[in-house]
């Protein structure tokens, strides 16, 4: 799982043509001598200075091509490769760094090439969040990355990448180019051979949804994205363990609760649902979010009566040692007790699904127990497609339990963000199916990769 960074690297990552026989360009505009049309791609040459003469869009260009290609196979696949448009990777100097714009359309071409399932419609998948480059230092890489679930090779790719002092700003440039080439995408969409496919954006993940929609963030009294729920300060910030009336696509573009916005995202410019379109990230809602924030707080945060003393945190942290040679190869990480504060989401999911069933029954009072079996048995549903068909009725009515039984056993410090957050995830696991389908699980490897 390669992912290109470098401009120097774009043209043989992201191949222009599926056919291996024509090569990219050399990544600069031509001015075509018409004088020259005595060599073996006359046709291609011909077609170049026709498209540049007299402004032909790409789609018509596009239509042309994949009506010659089976006569004329040296032809390129693509309008961009006949027009040689430039290869090198856009530079953008924004007010906190610099942001390098790769190619989204290239992206999907080069994973194109390995096989597509059966459907006329590309869906892609955007995850924007930032990245600490190094600890201890505030530069970040913030990359835009994306994938199609429906390709043969679904791993994610660059899109655009931008390292600086903190968040992109102004957010206008950082989305820029990323705009503009979804639009020419949506109105011209993709040939291959000679099928045409529509492009458009499924969701955009990550969890930097706030800076996206240029919304309150989740440590603010309206930073609720599915209710106008607000929350409550006492020395902190903490949430409502009930929902209030729901964000809907239609309310957020009317601003019904203008408190919620600090500004207008460039992707209102793209037509987008800014609640059925932005799903909340598993991963960094549930495993390392709710489950991280429970076991803190029977370790230590939590009031004394919910606490384990030092006796039971040691024959927890045996147990774990015991059970280690037992995980399957599938879990890369065997939990430890003793390295806690190094624990990775795959360390959180296994002890949510799994170990803690066992485990937590031999050290927690059991009102705490059951606090956990309920949180397990809501998320051992939203995991599997098979229960979710069956019961999702029953996971939510789990969910609402342990958002209200939480609060009575922990305090209402408990119920920050994310924890009220959980109060609204039935409605993305109805659109897109179980949790793991929206989750930046699969994308970590690939922002970290970016600056390495």
């Amino acid at each position: 799982e390669e992912l290109t960074t470098d401009p120097s690297d774009v043209p043989t990552q992201y191949v222009d043509d599926i056919d291996h026989n024509n090569s990219a360009s050399d990544g600069s505009l031509y001015d075509i001598d018409e004088s020259e049309y005595d060599d073996d791609h006359s046709l291609r040459k011909h077609l170049q200075v026709w498209s540049n003469k007299y402004n032909i869009t790409n789609v018509a260009i596009n239509k042309l091509l994949s009506i010659l290609k089976p006569f004329h196979p040296e032809l390129p696949n693509d309008s961009r490769s006949l027009k040689k448009t430039p290869r090198k990777t856009r530079v953008i100097v924004l007010s906190n760094g610099e942001y390098s714009h790769v190619d989204l359309r290239y992206g999907i071409m080069s994973k194109l090439k390995y096989g597509i399932q059966n459907c006329d419609k590309i869906l892609v998948d955007v995850f924007v969040d930032g990245v600490k480059v190094h600890r201890n230092v505030s530069e970040e890489c913030w990359p835009i990355l994306a994938r199609c679930k429906d390709f043969v090779d679904s791993k994610p790719f660059v899109v655009g990448i931008f390292h600086g002092l903190g968040k992109p700003k102004p957010i206008k440039d950082y989305l820029s180019n990323f705009v503009q080439e979804v639009k020419e995408l949506r109105q011209e969409g993709i040939i291959l051979q000679t099928r045409h496919f529509d492009v458009d954006i499924r969701y955009y993940l990550g969890d930097a949804r706030a800076y996206l929609k240029c919304i309150k963030g989740s440590t603010s009294l309206d930073g609720c994205e599915r209710c106008d729920q607000e929350g409550g300060y006492d020395g902190f910030v903490y949430y409502s363990i009930t929902t209030g009336i729901e964000r809907t696509d239609e309310s957020f573009d009317s601003r019904r609760d203008p408190e919620h916005h600090t500004g207008e995202s460039p992707l209102i410019e793209l037509q987008v649902k800014f609640i059925s379109q932005f799903p909340m990230d598993s991963f960094h809602l549930i495993e390392i979010g709710i489950m991280k924030r429970f076991l803190e707080f029977v370790i230590a945060r939590g009031p004394v009566i919910a606490r384990m003393n030092g006796q039971e945190i040691e024959t927890l942290s045996t147990l774990l040692s015991n059970l280690a040679d037992y995980i399957p190869v599938e879990f890369s990480r065997k939990p430890s007790l003793r390295r806690f504060s190094q624990w990775k989401g795959t360390e959180f999911r296994l002890m949510m699904l799994y170990l803690g069933v066992v485990v937590l029954k031999f050290v927690l009072r059991e009102e705490v127990y059951k606090l956990y079996l309920l949180f397990h048995a809501a998320m051992y549903i939203l995991y599997n497609d098979t229960l979710i068909e069956t019961h999702l009725t029953d996971a939510s009515n789990f969910i609402d339990m342990f958002v209200q039984y939480s609060a009575k056993v922990f305090g209402k410090g408990f119920v920050v963000y994310n924890v009220h957050m959980l109060l609204h995830l039935i409605s993305d696991v109805k659109r897109f199916g179980n949790v793991m389908n929206f989750s930046a699980n699969s994308y970590s490897k690939s922002s970290k990769r970016c600056y390495v």
